[in-house]
């Protein structure tokens, strides 16, 4: 035994070695980094008319993406680790899953805010489409030429390269956005970008809704948003408990979980209705009861989401996204309570800024550090922490990069485009 523990000193000294120098070299370029984000600073998109900025979102979305993170990283890969820390982190971790719902929930605010804001815009359909396809394309097609790559050299080169090309979904899917039907058809399989799934339910939901709030009336858009809400949920819950669809399609298809999207976009109506903001401000405690109540039911509910769970799968969903949004509620009538002031931590913040891109690319990062370390180490407990830590280290790191040099320049480029409102004279009333 003792000449085993001896052996795997080198195979450790050189693990130590590794670590030291990655970190070495992520210290050195977040230095590089702090000289572009102050260039960065001087071209950040000025806030437009359409919504002002609040901080605590960034914060909230930071919370959205450390869930996820939490449940790829230690939930699915279950490192091995003390009884006392696997009994807080676990628990946490397996709640993961609901980051992709609380991302839901921000963006059917955010941007349903902009819309309603903006509906009477006369290049309202232009401008919107135009910041979409800057924010969303650009990093989302060069990581799907990057996966075809990768696939062709795997199918190629063989041998090392065919550990890291994950099987991907027919192309047509990722181009179309359209990943998550088949995602919806072949649950067994991993598949590249999978994550995306979430992205594809947001593009087909933002086809449907700048029509929806351009047509209905402001008044009669909060009254629209709670029917979608309830109607999307009774949907899924007759669908799921008859049986027609698996957990797989409950979890990804559109028509399953629009309700989230939907209670944002009610979120964003309660803010811009003068007398109802002010009752949720008068009444926030009766608002944080709820919240609490909401929680409760959400902790101690069946968090298993591939098993036959009648409750996640039914009214489960509907009861995370309406948590979520009374969390975000709560921050948002109370903005200096002591929630909304740790929401404002700055590398909270940060990391919500960079959420977009930690998201498409954390699950494959971490695939290929986990096959290089295993190449080269081959030390089991030693390799997973090390492949865990270096992943969200290099996921980090590439997403600040993506960040300062190249999304917030797109983003800079879509505000170029700003929603113009109509100055077309409302016509004079007939007082004859």
């Amino acid at each position: 035994m003792a000449d085993s523990f001896r052996s795997d000193i080198p195979k450790a000294e050189k693990f130590v070695h590794v670590v030291l120098e990655t970190v070495v070299f992520i210290w050195n370029w977040t230095k590089r980094f702090r000289v572009s984000i102050q260039r960065w600073k001087k071209i950040q998109p000025q806030p437009d008319w359409t919504l002002p900025r609040i901080p605590q979102l960034d914060g909230l979305r930071g919370i959205a993406i450390a869930l996820v993170l939490l449940h790829h990283y230690i939930y699915q890969m279950h490192p091995s680790m003390p009884d006392a820390l696997s009994a807080i982190l676990i628990p946490v971790a397996e709640l993961g899953w609901s980051g992709v719902d609380l991302f839901f929930i921000l963006s059917g605010f955010l941007i349903g805010g902009i819309l309603v804001d903006a509906k009477e815009s006369v290049n309202y359909y232009r401008t919107f489409y135009i910041r979409r396809v800057l924010r969303i394309l650009p990093i989302y097609f060069f990581l799907v030429l990057l996966g075809f790559l990768l696939v062709e050299l795997g199918a190629h080169a063989g041998g090392a390269m065919s550990g890291i090309s994950l099987h991907p979904a027919p192309w047509r899917y990722y181009l179309t956005f359209t990943q998550n039907f088949y995602f919806a058809r072949h649950s067994d399989v991993l598949s590249y970008l999978q994550v995306t799934w979430s992205l594809a339910v947001e593009e087909q939901f933002y086809l449907t809704l700048p029509l929806l709030v351009r047509r209905v009336d402001k008044d009669k858009l909060l009254a629209v948003a709670v029917g979608m809400v309830v109607f999307i949920g009774v949907l899924r819950s007759v669908l799921y408990w008859n049986g027609h669809i698996n957990a797989m399609q409950s979890y990804v298809l559109p028509f399953c979980r629009f309700d989230s999207l939907f209670i944002g976009v009610a979120c964003a109506m309660l803010m811009r209705n003068r007398s109802l903001f002010t009752r949720l401000q008068k009444y926030t405690k009766l608002l944080a009861a709820a919240t609490i109540v909401l929680g409760c039911v959400f902790f101690y509910m069946d968090h298993h989401l591939w098993g036959r769970n009648i409750f996640l799968h039914t009214a489960g969903f509907t009861i995370v996204g309406l948590f979520y949004a009374a969390v975000m509620m709560l921050v948002l009538v109370h903005p200096e309570g002591v929630i909304s002031r740790a929401l404002r931590y700055k590398p909270l913040m940060s990391l919500g800024t960079i959420s977009y891109c930690v998201y498409l690319i954390h699950g494959y990062v971490l695939v290929i550090i986990d096959h290089l370390l295993q190449m080269a180490l081959r030390l089991s407990v030693f390799e997973m922490w090390a492949a865990i830590l270096l992943g969200a280290a290099m996921t980090i790191l590439l997403a600040q990069g993506s960040w300062v040099l190249f999304e917030s320049r797109m983003i800079a480029l879509g505000h170029r485009f700003a929603y113009e409102r109509n100055e077309t004279p409302e016509p004079a009333e007939d007082r004859a």
